[in-house]
């Protein structure tokens, strides 16, 4: 979750669980075409398909995939983006959903913008160095995908 708003490190101790695992290193991602954040979702998963740390890939059957993505004006909540993960048997993330609050993305520049989306999506909290996982982003904390990251999705993402 990205925090509107707000600044500094989280109190949230780093989990090393293997639940919430995605069995493959394969995500299926479902965004609507008409979805406002569209271009912007296009770009995070540009950026981290670039990594070669996993894959997301597009699909159009809803039935089909890991994550879905969607984005509104969710007004004066407390978040820009938030993931909500659903407790699944056997530790896989499955049939997570991405909200992306427009009412907080439309204040703010491009490059937050992009940076919650990828946080949102990488979704491997790192609060303790430059990370896209940092819980807020201002303009002095708004990173782009690090080593770090790639690192941290790798052991989320991938079998064991």
């Amino acid at each position: 979750m990205i925090l509107a708003g707000k600044t500094g490190k989280s109190s949230k101790k780093k989990s090393k669980s293997k639940k919430n695992r995605i069995p493959t290193a394969n995500v299926l991602i479902y965004l609507n075409s008409h979805n406002p954040d569209y271009e912007l979702v296009q770009k995070a998963l540009k950026a981290w398909n670039k990594t070669k740390a996993f894959c997301f890939r597009q699909v159009k059957n809803l039935k089909k995939t890991n994550i879905l993505i969607t984005s509104g004006n969710y007004g004066e909540t407390t978040w820009a983006g938030m993931t909500q993960m659903a407790n699944v048997p056997r530790g896989y993330l499955y049939g997570s959903i991405i909200y992306l609050n427009d009412y907080y993305l439309n204040q703010l520049s491009s490059h937050i913008q992009l940076a919650v989306a990828e946080h949102e999506l990488g979704h491997a909290h790192n609060d303790t160095e430059p990370s896209v996982m940092n819980p807020a982003v201002s303009d002095e904390n708004a990173y782009t995908i690090q080593k770090c990251d790639i690192e941290a999705v790798k052991r989320i993402y991938h079998k064991r």
